[in-house]
């Protein structure tokens, strides 16, 4: 995509499905094989591409058959860290080590997690103080994505939490996880902005800003197993004949006929 996308007007809008593996302990919701659904927005760096996906994810979780108060949203921006780690003398070269600190801090017991704010000079209560004082005021980004979703009717949906970082180094913006509302299960899915990984990628030839999420198959099963409403759906959906196409977009005149000829009839899902 990278090494073509001067053949493309932006911003560049594509969705995936396919399967991936892992190197895991299989456990509730968690497996060595999976298949996972990715939409990304490449080549937009406004908060509206990371609210347009925010959208996105609540209306999957809708279509899938959950109802207000079985989901939410929860949002935050990396950038408000980064404001927060200098007003409070954590390096640029600390920033990562930190946020891998604050990713864990509902999961690690405190002990832990103050042995390991020690060399950042920080204790645990300010870290939670400031996550608990969050809301729109912290972040520019996550304002504008808050308007945008109560324009759409999803506000409801959706809450500040920057206790969400997300444990890969790549994010730079705004990100977000979808939890069921007992916070039962671990995350359904999640994502956030990237801006900087396309240029890493590609030894900077290639220079888009870009945001994304993804959701695996395993946890969303689980809570639909444990939803009454959305297993009803899921019944009810798996008893429609569907029908669909698939097309092909293939820009390159080079590719030989045989490759574009229909395949055998899809059967319907069942």
């Amino acid at each position: 995509m990278a090494g073509q996308q001067r053949d493309y007007p932006k911003p560049l809008k594509w969705f995936q499905i396919g399967p991936c593996f892992r190197y895991e302990k299989p456990q509730r919701g968690r497996v060595r094989e999976f298949y996972q659904f990715n939409a990304d927005i490449l080549g937009e760096g406004s908060p509206a591409a990371d609210a347009e996906l925010i959208a996105l994810s609540i209306d999957v979780m809708r279509e899938l058959g959950f109802q207000p108060g079985e989901f939410i949203v929860r949002l935050s921006d990396r950038e408000a860290w980064q404001s927060f780690c200098r007003e409070n003398g954590v390096s640029d070269e600390q920033l990562d080590a930190f946020l891998q600190v604050v990713d864990k801090i509902e999961r690690d017991p405190d002990e832990k997690l103050r042995e390991r704010l020690a060399p950042f000079k920080l204790d645990l209560e300010t870290i939670r103080e400031f996550i608990a004082s969050a809301d729109a005021s912290r972040s520019g980004n996550l304002a504008t994505v808050l308007a945008d979703l109560e324009t759409r009717g999803l506000a409801g949906f959706a809450e500040i939490d920057l206790s969400i970082v997300r444990g890969l180094a790549y994010y730079t913006g705004v990100v977000f996880e979808v939890f069921d509302a007992g916070k039962s299960l671990r995350s359904l899915a999640g994502g956030g902005r990237y801006d900087s990984l396309i240029s890493i990628i590609t030894d900077g030839s290639t220079d888009l800003p870009a945001t994304g999420y993804a959701m695996g198959d395993c946890v969303i099963a689980e809570l639909i197993k444990d939803t009454a409403q959305a297993l009803l759906h899921f019944h009810a959906s798996t008893q429609r004949q569907s029908t669909f196409y698939v097309s092909l977009i293939i820009p390159d005149d080079s590719i030989p006929p045989h490759a574009t000829t229909p395949g055998p009839t899809l059967m319907p899902l069942a």
